[in-house]
This record gives C-alpha cells, structure tokens and sequence, in this order.
C-alpha cells in the first residue's frame, strides 16, 4: 500500500515548468536556424543567379568577338595566295562598327604579325615576332600548341598602349597556320565589365587559373574573406571568379529573424507562465488529496497510523510472507496506569504524554516500519523482514525510550510491550492474539516489561524492569 507523503513540500511544478521552458527555447532556436539556413540557401541562389548574368554577358561579349574572326580560318583554307588588299579590306568589314571597343584586329602567321588592321595605326607591329615579346610570348605560344582560343590581359601592345587579346587559332589543311586576334581597348573593357557587374549588383574580380597571381579585371579587394568564389570555363581555359554581392539579402532578413525571435520568445514566456500554473495547480491539488488521503489514515492526536490503515498494511505483509517466506514481526504495546494521568491531571496532559511517545518512538524507526495508534494509549508496530529476536531488541530500545521520558507535571511514564513473529500460514487475528498475550504477561510482570510469543503460543519476559 502506497504511504502518503505528508511531510515532503513537492516542487515538480518548478521542474516541469523548467522542462517546458527548455523544450519550447529548443524549438525556437530550431525554427530560427532552419529560417535562417533556408534564408543562406536563398541568399546563394540569389548570388548564383547574379553570377551566372555577370557571366553570361562577360561570355557574350568575349566569345562574340572570337566567332567575328573565326571565319578568317575559311579565308586562309580557302586560298593560298592572300592579298593585302583583300585581307585588309577583309579586316576592316570586321572591324566596322566595333570602333568604339576594337583598338585593332591582326593576323600573325606562325607567331609573326603579317596583317594588322587600322594599317597606318599599327605599322610599327607588322613583322613582329610575338613569340619574343615579354607578356604575349606565352599566350602566342599557348595558342599555337594547343589549338585552343586565349583570352589575356591587361598587356602592353607593341604599337603602343595597353590592351586585352582574343586569339583564334588559324587552320590549314587541319595544321596550325597561325592566329587571328582581336585586340580590345583596356579602359572600354573595363568599362563594359563596370557595368555587367552594376547590373549584377555585384563586385568582381577575374582571375585565370593558369594565372592565379594576375589580375584580369576587378579589385583585388574583393578576394577577401566575404568573397564568393565561382569556376567558369570559356575559350578554353578555366576562368576564377570572385565575387561579393553589393547587396546582401541577409542583412534583409535580419529584422525578420528579430521579429520572429521577439515573437518567439513573448510566446515562450506566455506558455511557460501558464504551463507553471497548470503545473502548481495540479501539484497543489495532488498534495490536497494527499493531504486528504493522510488525515483518513493518520491518527489526529499522534500523526501516526491509524488502526484502519495498519490492518490494511498487516494483511499485505501476510501476503508478502506466505508468498516470498520473509520474517514479519509485531510489536502492541500501552502505557502502565495510563487512566490515572488522565484522571489526576486531565485530559489534555494525557494527550501531551501520547505525543511525546508517538515522537520518541518514531524516532527509533525505519522507513519501512509502520507505526500506529491502536487505540487509547495502545500502539502497534509492524516491522517487516524482521524476526523475533531482531523485534525484541527493538522492543526493548522503545521500552527504554519511553521510559526516559520526563513529563512536565506528569513525570515518568513506562510501558509494556509485547512480541511475536508471524507464523506462516497464521490468519492475522491468531497472530495478533499471541501478542496480546504476551502484552498482557508483560503487564503482570511488574508493569514494565517485553515478553514475546514463539510460534507455539508459549510467553517468555526477555526483559526485566530496570
């Protein structure tokens, strides 16, 4: 039988309110790192997105004018005597309305410039060996072993100024001839990529893998910590592209984060208050009923057991013992001339004495004994896995406690007890009337003493009045 506890203030409703703090605090910050992650993701996309129309115009603009002189590989496969009339007149049909981002387009045979388009521009460079030229020997040469395009620049023009170069391989027969290139104004360039990237909203910087230490275009601010870094590949070789957004949409979305953080966390302080007052008022109402379910077992005057609930708990421990063969032990004890207190100094003085015992007597319990009134100044004992010489002890030790008690206005008070082992298979009233019996032995043995029963009935005092 479950044992109320009455003397043990809970306080679950403090944990659980705790518990549903910490749970509801976990969701949230769940719910906020899966906001924001999904607000990267978006972020990403977005820088994607800017990325790839950056691209697509960079790529546009390069690759457009690499087709515009691919078609001068027909020309050479075509014929085997070239005019210059003819090539230049060529040339300048290219060239034709392209003024404005064009410095001049050349052809070189082998590594060596043998056309170059305006003429009168760009004499100076006609009969040039590029190969031997400081910043385009590789590019001619990387061209020529490759037969792939090449895009380079900034560098310095041998007719003067600066430029970037598109090279196009020049095919005959299915053999290297040589390479048309285009040579494109650096400032109009940089201007034309100024504003592929404000319409991208981004800052860029270009780099060429092969050429990781020099920069093609953009500010080598950007290659910092914040930058974004893309791969491309166009006209044959892998492009480097660090970009950084010049608007972020996480700054965006900070003010939502907030809002839904403030929000969150109104609604957690609002659920915990009301889940602490579901809890207390739960714990409130289970510590009433156990409050209620003591006082229906506990004896008013004593707060111990009374008679109901120790008959209740004796018919468990029987069970217990016939089932399992454990030892159970009880001990019955009352006071010696118990009436005479309360009819020379009243009633409430004899109250007095029964709580001074009840709380002398506990003191010298286990957890697992139960103690109750059995009426008047009778008391009962019952105390499992306990056998009779263990009962007798116990007995003895409460004999003498109750003994050094000195009463204000009543003096001593002394009692007698008696012991008795369960017999297995015994019904509780014959156990019960064994003990009694040596209770009542006890009492004519000068009054204060603790006689037990064995198994058979028979009494014998073990202890003597001191």
């Amino acid at each position: 039988m479950e044992e109320p506890q009455t003397n043990k203030k809970q306080h679950y409703h403090i944990l659980n309110t705790f518990l549903v703090f910490g749970i509801m605090l976990t969701i949230l910050l769940l719910l906020l790192t899966s906001y924001w992650q999904r607000v990267e993701q978006e972020n990403k996309l977005e820088m994607t997105n800017r990325f790839i129309s950056f691209e697509k115009s960079v790529q546009g603009f390069v690759n457009g004018n690499a087709l515009m002189i691919a078609g001068f590989s027909a020309y050479i496969e075509t014929f085997d005597d070239y005019k210059d009339d003819e090539v230049y007149s060529f040339l300048e049909s290219l060239i034709k309305g392209n003024e404005k981002y064009i410095k001049n387009i050349g052809i070189v045979k082998d590594t060596t410039i043998i056309w170059n388009y305006p003429k009168e521009e760009n004499k100076s460079a006609i009969g040039v060996d590029l190969s031997k030229v400081p910043g385009q020997a590789e590019a001619i040469n990387q061209v020529k072993w490759s037969f792939h395009r090449n895009f380079s620049g900034p560098v310095e023009l041998v007719q003067g100024g600066y430029g970037y170069v598109i090279r196009v391989p020049i095919m005959k027969d299915g053999n290297y001839w040589g390479v048309a290139s285009i040579v494109i104004d650096s400032n109009e360039l940089v201007k034309l990529f100024d504003q592929y990237s404000k319409d991208s909203q981004l800052e860029v910087a270009i780099y060429k893998k092969s050429e990781p230490d020099k920069l093609i275009y953009g500010d080598e601010l950007v290659v910092d910590d914040k930058k974004v870094v893309m791969n491309s590949m166009f006209m044959d070789e892998d492009w480097t592209f660090c970009i950084r957004p010049v608007t972020n949409t996480l700054p965006n979305a900070l003010p939502s984060v907030i809002g839904l953080l403030l929000v969150g966390l109104a609604l957690i302080g609002y659920l915990t208050y009301r889940s602490f007052i579901y809890f207390k008022n739960h714990e409130d109402m289970k510590n009433k009923n156990m409050i209620l379910k003591s006082s229906a077992i506990r004896d008013k005057l004593t707060d111990t057991y009374n008679r109901n609930y120790f008959d209740a708990r004796i018919a468990e421990e029987i069970k217990f013992a016939n089932n399992y063969g454990s030892p159970v032990s009880l001990i019955y004890f009352d006071l010696n001339f118990f009436k005479r207190v309360n009819d020379t100094y009243g009633h409430a003085y004899g109250d007095s004495v029964l709580r001074d015992i009840a709380a002398i007597v506990k003191k010298l319990l286990r957890q697992s004994d139960v103690f109750a009134r059995w009426g008047g100044d009778e008391f009962a004992l019952l105390m499992p896995n306990t056998a009779l010489l263990g009962a007798e002890i116990a007995a003895e030790k409460i004999r003498i406690a109750i003994l050094s008690i000195d009463h204000p206005t009543v003096g001593l008070v002394s009692a007698s007890i008696g012991v008795g082992e369960y017999k297995l298979g015994e019904s509780s009233e014959a156990w019960f009337k064994r003990v009694d019996k040596a209770l009542y032995y006890a009492k004519a043995d000068k009054d204060n003493s603790v006689c037990a029963s064995d198994f058979e009935g028979n009494i014998m005092c073990v202890m003597k009045k001191s």
